[in-house]
């Protein structure tokens, strides 16, 4: 299933919400940051979803930088570190 139905908004995000999962990247404060090329289209179509018991131990969460030379893929890289 898709994250976005485009036109229509988000059809499993609040289903996520509603399971209990936690976006990483909103908890970390980094929700906004841009995880689809190319660099015009704002969108951020990239998640990483935790269970509530390991919300507490997101420690960081980012996106990958921006890469050296060539692209290999559209997305970018979500990156996010969890101590257990």
């Amino acid at each position: 299933s898709n994250m976005v139905d485009h036109g229509k908004g988000p059809q499993v995000i609040p289903a996520l919400e509603k399971a209990g999962y936690v976006d990483a990247m909103r908890l970390r404060g980094q929700a906004g940051q841009q995880t689809f090329l190319p660099a015009e289209d704002e969108l951020r179509i990239d998640y990483i979803w935790v269970s509530e018991p390991l919300a507490d131990g997101v420690h960081s969460a980012a996106v990958w930088p921006e890469p050296a030379g060539e692209e290999v893929s559209d997305h970018r890289p979500v990156l996010v570190e969890i101590e257990i």
